[in-house]
């Protein structure tokens, strides 16, 4: 029995990650159309969230990371982050992938996250979250170099 439970994360609450959203959203899916191929930075700013999509703000040791689906595409910038509080900012991360490439997912993961409590609370073990990248044509004046 507890009486008079409290800690910075709330009273009578223990929780863990579930997954990986953007701030100010519910969602661990990121849609970006039109980009230029490794010419335009993005910012990010992602957070740890629980299963009732509260920030895990005790977490300052866990890592988000965002990886190409191949060796096709890359990603020039960190990508990997230490949260701090449960949040990880990531400035100017720029994707690179064949002109014209359409719907190319970038996972958004963390170890913080957990598949076999997963598994056994939703029946699932990854709640997928990514970044979806559709990359134009090159422009007037750009050049296009190895596809990219």
């Amino acid at each position: 029995m507890f009486s008079n439970n409290s800690a910075q994360y709330g009273a009578d609450i223990a929780s863990y990650a579930t997954k990986v959203v953007l701030q100010n959203s519910s969602s661990g899916e990121v849609v970006l159309d039109n980009v230029g191929s490794g010419i335009e930075g993005q910012d990010f700013v992602f957070q740890l969230v629980d299963h009732d999509n509260n920030v895990m703000v005790l977490d300052d040791t866990s890592q988000i990371s965002i990886t190409p689906p191949s060796r096709k595409q890359i990603i020039i910038g960190s990508g990997t982050k230490k949260v701090t509080a449960g949040v990880a900012t990531f400035d100017k991360l720029i994707f690179v992938s064949q002109t014209g490439d359409q719907n190319v997912e970038f996972k958004i993961s963390s170890k913080a996250i957990d598949s076999e409590k997963l598994m056994l609370q939703y029946g699932i073990s990854t709640l997928q979250n990514s970044i979806d990248v559709s990359f134009r044509q090159c422009k007037p004046g750009e050049i296009e170099q190895n596809g990219q």
